[in-house]
C-alpha cells in the first residue's frame, strides 16, 4: 500500500494598484439645550453639506454612515453635582468621487462657503476592489502550490491531491487620511500636487496537500 504524506503550506498573495477614487468623510454636529432645535440645526448643516457637494459639480451621492443623539451633562458621574446641559446630535456622511483633485478642491471651497461647519477627512481608494481581491487570492493559492511542490520534490515526493483549503478574507493596507479642520484655508488648487501612493491588498490561504512517493 502506497503511503501518503501531508504538506501543510500557507500562501500569501499581495497585489498593488493605484487609487482611482477619493473618499471624503464628512461630519456635522449640533449642540443645543432644546431637543427640537438641536435636530433642526443638524438637519440644516447636513443639507448644506449635500448641496455644497452638488454645487461643486459631482453627481456622486452623499450617504449617511452614522447618526447619533446624546445628552450632555456636567459632572455626569456625580449624582449630586450632575446638571443637564442639553443635547448633541451628530451625523457622519461619506461621498466617493473619481480621482480628480480639481473636483476635490471645488468641493472643499463650496463647503467652506456654506454654513455647514463640516469636518472633513480625505483618503484615496480603489472604488471597485473585487478584481484586486480576486487577483490576490489566485496569487496566494499559486504561491502555496509552488512552495508545496518545492517541499515535495526536495523529499522525493510528488503532490497527488488537495486535502483541505482554509481561506480567510484579506485586508487592504491602511491608507493615511488627511483631516481638514479649517476648510477656508484651502483653495481649488491646494491639492494639485498631491500624488497618492499605491494601495496593496493581501490574501492568505492555507492548503494541505497529500503527497506520494514518485
Amino acid at each position: 500500500m502506497q503511503q501518503t504524506a501531508e504538506i501543510n503550506i500557507t500562501g500569501r498573495g499581495t497585489v498593488t494598484s493605484f487609487p482611482d477614487g477619493i473618499q471624503i468623510d464628512l461630519s456635522a454636529i449640533s449642540e443645543n439645550v432644546d431637543y427640537t432645535e438641536c435636530l433642526s440645526v443638524l438637519n440644516v448643516r447636513v443639507k448644506n453639506i449635500i448641496d455644497g457637494v452638488a454645487r461643486a459639480g459631482t453627481e456622486e451621492s452623499v450617504f449617511t454612515k452614522s447618526y447619533a443623539i446624546t445628552e450632555l451633562w456636567s459632572d455626569q458621574y456625580d449624582s449630586q453635582k450632575r446638571k443637564f446641559q442639553g443635547y448633541r446630535a451628530s451625523q457622519k456622511l461619506i461621498v466617493t468621487i473619481p480621482l480628480n483633485t480639481l473636483l476635490l478642491g471645488s468641493i472643499v471651497q463650496e463647503l467652506a462657503k456654506s454654513d455647514s461647519n463640516a469636518d472633513m477627512g480625505i483618503s484615496f481608494v480603489i472604488r471597485n476592489m473585487e478584481p484586486l481581491k480576486r487577483e490576490a487570492r489566485i496569487a496566494a493559492a499559486a504561491k502555496a502550490k509552488e512552495s508545496a511542490t518545492d517541499f515535495a520534490e526536495a523529499t522525493g515526493l510528488q503532490l497527488s491531491s488537495v486535502k483541505t483549503i482554509t481561506y480567510t478574507a484579506g485586508k487592504n493596507a491602511s491608507n493615511s487620511t488627511l483631516n481638514i479642520d479649517s476648510l477656508s484655508q484651502y483653495s481649488v488648487s491646494s491639492f494639485d500636487a498631491v500624488v497618492p501612493d499605491e494601495i496593496s491588498h493581501d490574501e492568505t490561504v492555507n492548503i494541505v496537500w497529500l503527497a506520494i512517493s514518485k
